[in-house]
């Protein structure tokens, strides 16, 4: 005597063949479910490229000077943007000799950094002022290329030259 398997309602019958098919619609199902799942939190959420807080960069000089910093780039602050680029404020760009002495030092509200470029630029103010305080330019619209330590400064350019030292760098 053979035994018939259990018929389900509706006349479903449930065998061995009909298990493992069950068992994919399963898995399908629920991959199906959490992929639904997980598309709608990306979409609920906005995408955040985040924010840093005293943000720096620096470069040090080649041999023999290894340990002394050529330029130090710190700001207050970097949003990060699309395409490896940050809104940096309160930048402050330091230039130094090889004895570690500082040369000088940039200062601007706000700026882009271009990461694979290695550039600094904004239309905004800026502020140059040389170590020993006696040579200072301000101007607004300015562009700072990493590779080669060259800043342009294009409008409103104003040199002040003076005869005694001021060591005021705590702008």
């Amino acid at each position: 005597m053979t035994r018939e398997p259990p018929t389900w309602p509706r006349g479903l019958r449930v065998g061995a063949s009909h298990r493992r098919g069950w068992g994919w619609a399963w898995i399908v199902c629920l991959g199906w479910v959490a992929g639904v799942a997980w598309l709608s939190q990306i979409h609920a959420q906005p995408l955040s490229l985040g924010v840093a807080s005293k943000f720096s960069l620096s470069e040090y000089f080649p041999a023999p000077h290894l340990a002394q910093m050529r330029w130090l780039l710190s700001s207050e602050k970097a949003q990060a943007q699309p395409n490896a680029t940050y809104l940096v404020t309160g930048l402050r760009i330091e230039l130094f000799r090889e004895d570690g002495r500082r040369e000088l030092v940039v200062l601007a509200p706000e700026c882009t950094y271009e990461q694979s470029s290695r550039l600094a630029h904004s239309p905004g103010p800026l502020e140059l002022q040389s170590s020993d305080g006696r040579f200072v330019i301000q101007g607004e619209g300015f562009r700072w290329q990493q590779d080669d330590l060259t800043l342009v400064i294009s409008n409103r350019v104003h040199t002040i030259v003076r005869e005694a030292p001021v060591t005021d760098f705590q702008r």
